[in-house]
């Protein structure tokens, strides 16, 4: 009778044991899953071609169907090769929590276009991802960039290097992630935007207008087009 009752108690420690694992694991991968956002969405995730947004793992409310938005500031009408731009990212929503954002810019191929400097490497940072085969860069928050900057929006400030060849019309694609705080996906509203700007160069003052022209190349269809410095710039 000793015997068995020894082994009955040694079976109910082992199942004791082995259930305290599982919900140790369990408890893990749920902390992981729900401080993955935070920490910087996976890449390929801005709504730009060939990539999805983060409606993905924020299935709540459809893309931009709340109060807010996302906004990227500084993109000129058009770039010149090598020049460098500060691009600014705001996700803003009234009673939003958190705020996170994923921006990149390729061209109308679909390839990277020019690179990004951080001017903040606690608050964003740069991952690389594939999309079919174009490997593209993205510039998007840390854990410690999800702070509201002021109360309701979120900005985050970087760096474009423009690529030093002409490469046509780039497009900056971005989504931005309102959250609730609630340390999930359920709840928080996504927002995407996009604004494009055209490469050319700097040239005389064609149409004797007194204003610096220059002269924007289409990718479209391989036309250049001249056009004022000022107006462009706007």
């Amino acid at each position: 009778m000793k015997v068995v009752i020894g082994r009955r108690i040694l079976l109910k420690l082992a199942l004791i044991a082995v259930c305290a694992v599982m919900a140790l694991i369990f408890g893990l991968s749920n902390s992981e899953q729900a401080n993955a956002s935070a920490s910087g969405p996976s890449p390929s995730f801005t709504n730009a071609p060939g990539e999805s947004n983060c409606t993905v793992c924020h299935v709540d409310f459809p893309a931009n169907s709340g109060t807010g938005g996302v906004k990227i500031s500084g993109v000129p009408r058009i770039y010149y090769p090598g020049q460098q731009m500060t691009v600014t990212v705001t996700t803003s929503q009234e009673d939003g929590v958190n705020y996170g954002f994923q921006l990149t810019a390729i061209d109308d191929f679909g390839r990277a276009a020019g690179t990004w400097t951080l001017q903040d490497t606690v608050q964003t940072q740069i991952v690389e991802g594939l999309v079919g085969t174009d490997l593209r860069q993205y510039v998007e928050h840390t854990s410690a960039g999800i702070v509201p900057t002021t109360f309701g929006l979120k900005s985050w400030t970087f760096i474009w290097n423009a690529p030093p060849q002409f490469l046509g019309r780039v497009t900056f694609y971005a989504a931005g992630n309102a959250a609730n705080g609630s340390g999930g996906t359920d709840g928080d509203y996504i927002y995407t935007t996009a604004r494009a700007s055209v490469g050319g160069s700097k040239v005389s003052d064609l149409d004797v207008d007194l204003l610096g022209d220059a002269s924007i190349v289409d990718s479209s269809d391989d036309e250049t087009y001249f056009d004022d410095v000022r107006s462009l710039s706007r």
